[in-house]
């Protein structure tokens, strides 16, 4: 597998104002996983309260690069090997995992719901997603 990383400046309608700061500015890092010509997409949103930025995000995805290997369904080997080679480094290893799983349901074909490495569950007609009762996806007529 190839892993690609491409820095993203972003620029927001209004300023997001917190306690300890404020700004309207990002950069966050693109990370592209392709395995034979088909491309997983994830994204990291480095944190500078984690001493994260873009350019540390990027260099991580480039020593991750070697260490993916050429089976995109082995998650937890590769989440094994990035843990072994970088501590901390979060949002680098999120833009990783997201990649791996987007690639995993281009190329079975499935929705992310449906990803059997992912576990559903079914609440009140809405398909959730494990650990985020927020985040609901409901399934469209006909299972799509």
């Amino acid at each position: 597998m190839n892993l690609r990383p491409k820095i993203l400046e972003l620029e927001t309608t209004h300023v997001f104002r917190i306690s300890r700061s404020a700004t309207a500015r990002y950069r966050n890092v693109i990370a592209e996983v392709e395995h034979d010509g088909v491309i997983g997409i994830g994204e990291a949103a480095p944190s500078g309260f984690y001493g994260e930025n873009a350019e540390t995000v990027s260099s991580a995805l480039d020593q991750f690069a070697p260490l993916l290997g050429e089976d995109p369904f082995a998650l937890e080997i590769v989440e094994e090997r990035l843990d072994r080679c970088l501590p901390g480094n979060y949002a680098a290893k999120a833009a990783v995992d997201m990649a791996l799983h987007d690639l995993i349901g281009k190329l079975s074909g499935q929705p992310l719901y449906n990803d059997p490495f992912v576990g559903v569950r079914t609440e009140g007609g809405r398909t959730m997603l494990p650990d985020r009762p927020g985040l609901g996806v409901t399934k469209r007529e006909g299972g799509e």
